[in-house]
C-alpha cells in the first residue's frame, strides 16, 4: 500500500527591492531611497493529494504572508511549484539541484518579478505525524 508523501521546504529568497535610507528624519530632504537585496526566509509544507496520487498541495510562509503552494514537481534533479499568495498573481519557482543537495533557481511574478531563490527539501515519511 502506498502511503502519503510530505515534503519540508525551507528556503531563501534574493530579490532586489528599495528600502529608504533615511540619513535623518522622513522630511529631511537629503533622505534617500536605494536599491538592495532583500533575503527573505521561508519554510513550508506539501503533502500528496491522497495516497494514489502525484499532485500535490501545500502551504507556505514568508515575509509577505501565507501562501499557497499548487502544481508541485519533484524529480531527481528538478523542482517546480508555484506559489500564490491571497488577491496576487502566482509566482512560477524553478529549480535545478546542485552536488550538494542544495536547490538553486529562479522565481518569476507579475508583481514581484524576478530574483534567484535557494532551498532545501527534505521528504518525510507520515509516521512523522504520529504520536
Amino acid at each position: 500500500m502506498k502511503t502519503k508523501k510530505f515534503y519540508l521546504i525551507q528556503g531563501i529568497n534574493f530579490q532586489p527591492g528599495h528600502r529608504n535610507l533615511f540619513l535623518g528624519f522622513r522630511s529631511d530632504p537629503s533622505a534617500k531611497i536605494g536599491l538592495e537585496m532583500i533575503n527573505a526566509m521561508y519554510n513550508g509544507i506539501v503533502e500528496s493529494c491522497d495516497s494514489t496520487s502525484e499532485l500535490f498541495k501545500g502551504e507556505l510562509r514568508d515575509l509577505w504572508g501565507n501562501a499557497k503552494i499548487t502544481n508541485f514537481e519533484i524529480s531527481e534533479n528538478e523542482l517546480k511549484f508555484t506559489k500564490t499568495y491571497e488577491k496576487r498573481p502566482p509566482i512560477i519557482n524553478i529549480f535545478t539541484k546542485k552536488e550538494n543537495g542544495v536547490w538553486s533557481g529562479t522565481f518569476e511574478g507579475n508583481d514581484c518579478g524576478t530574483g534567484k531563490t535557494k532551498c532545501t527539501v527534505t521528504e518525510i515519511d507520515n509516521t512523522f505525524f504520529v504520536s
